[in-house]
């Protein structure tokens, strides 16, 4: 199984979710949008470019309509993020001075919109909260699929890989993570993101090791390169030699054991040698990690960071919608 005559090399990131998988590297394949060429257009043509843009944001739509109706049920929970992202199509910050900047410019969509993403970028790169920084993440999700439909370029289809794998991407976008099949997918790799960021939470949600922020890994992993992914470590080691994957093989062996033992503890009440009963609580970002807290034994939420409530958002929620989401961890 080893990868034959080349050096083994180890690569640092951050920890996404914790595991050991071994496997075989899926590239996720997002080249033709790299290079955008700038031309200008007439005048008499600048509608026909504005509907071509909007044509491209309506079919961006339409596939994400379609990925949140296929979400599998271990997914379901974290739809509202797509819906996020549904509603950033129609957001003033991108669709509006996208055609804006066509109409001032005379310049074609592609150049527009990838002009009006890098102005978004600049503005939130001064912002410290990470949280905050998402929003420039979703919209440039959001953007990477419009601008595929513009210049004809495949979209990504995660759901139709038909083979074990460990993918490998740039960066996988909550529509990308909501296709994950764990029957097909062993864990994933990526150059960005962090332990915030959407993906991580979905890693973490689904159980699949990952290690996130590699910087460059697409560029030295081709697909079907033998690789292991220690998801609590933060590295991956590519084209591992028989010596490190028999070696990696009973680490994942021990791991499973211990998350055995570790499952069936947590559910035994907290106790000290003398019998003093000790309460232990678990942080949540979303109202939906609470089940996960209560499944490893926790006895309530110490910490509830409400701030992500309104920042997975385009719009400030309502009280009644916050009510709601209080009243969910409360119940749960």
């Amino acid at each position: 199984m080893a990868d034959t005559g080349r050096e083994e090399r180890i690569l640092t990131g951050i920890s996404g979710s914790p595991g050991i998988c071994i496997g075989k590297a899926y590239i996720v394949d997002r080249e033709g949008v790299n290079v955008i060429e700038k031309y200008y257009i007439k005048k008499d043509k600048l509608q026909d470019e504005i509907r071509r843009f909007k044509a491209a944001v309506k079919t961006s739509k339409d596939q994400l309509a379609s990925i949140i109706k296929s979400t599998s049920e271990e997914l379901r929970e974290h739809v509202d993020i797509l819906e996020t992202h549904m509603a950033l199509y129609n957001d003033k910050m991108l669709y509006g001075r996208t055609i804006e900047t066509i109409e001032r410019e005379m310049v074609n969509a592609e150049w527009a919109l990838k002009t009006v993403v890098s102005e978004v970028k600049v503005m939130f790169q001064s912002i410290s909260d990470p949280y905050l920084k998402g929003r420039a993440t979703d919209i440039a999700h959001v953007s990477d699929r419009i601008m595929r439909n513009l210049v004809g370029a495949g979209d990504v289809d995660i759901a139709a890989i038909d083979k074990r794998v460990i993918l490998v991407a740039r960066d996988l976008s909550p529509a990308d993570t909501s296709q994950i099949q764990l029957v097909r997918v062993k864990g994933f790799i990526t150059d960005l993101g962090g332990k915030t960021s959407h993906t991580g939470i979905i890693a973490r949600t689904l159980g699949i090791p990952s290690v996130l922020g590699l910087e460059n890994a697409t560029s030295q992993i081709k697909s079907d390169d033998i690789i292991i992914v220690d998801g609590r470590a933060g590295i991956v080691i590519l084209h591992p030699t028989d010596k490190t994957i028999a070696l990696y093989e009973d680490r994942l062996q021990q791991y499973e054991e211990y998350r055995a033992v570790i499952t069936r503890s947590s559910l035994l009440p907290a106790k000290t040698a003398d019998g003093v009963r000790l309460y232990v609580m678990g942080n949540i970002e979303l109202p939906e990690e609470v089940v996960s807290v209560m499944d490893h034994g926790g006895d309530g939420v110490g910490l509830f960071r409400t701030e992500f409530l309104y920042l997975r958002r385009s719009s400030f929620p309502s009280q009644e919608e916050l009510y709601d989401q209080y009243r969910e961890v409360v119940e749960l």
